[in-house]
């Protein structure tokens, strides 16, 4: 990752903001693992509704297809969009692309 000047969101620290920065500074690794657990708990959201909605995975290409289904609507919608700012359709699609990748080792990774 480059880095640029940049105030970090964080700790509100003016510097070159680079991923050295966010693997060494305390507040910085705290606030990454805050927003970890809040994109957790949207996955677990998303999981649950998709497990009663859908059935399982049944093969790798049938994950596979799923999954670049919900890729092609994610990528539909930041194609949509203008701005470089992330919009709510488009964080509805990432995290059902993120979710499908997750139920697709669930489903096809029993046994393992």
């Amino acid at each position: 990752m480059t880095g640029i000047n940049q105030t970090c969101a964080a700790c509100d620290q003016t510097q070159w903001y680079a991923e050295r920065h966010l693997n060494t500074c305390s507040c910085c690794r705290e606030w990454k693992r805050r927003r970890f657990d809040e994109v957790v708990a949207l996955l677990w959201q998303e999981l649950l509704r998709a497990e009663a909605k859908h059935a399982p995975m049944v093969t790798p290409h049938h994950g596979l297809s799923v999954i670049r289904g919900e890729f092609r609507e994610l990528e539909a919608e930041v194609d949509r969009e203008k701005s470089d700012r992330m919009n709510p359709d488009m964080k509805r699609e990432a995290i059902h692309v993120a979710t499908m990748g997750v139920r697709f080792l669930m489903d096809l990774g029993k046994g393992e």
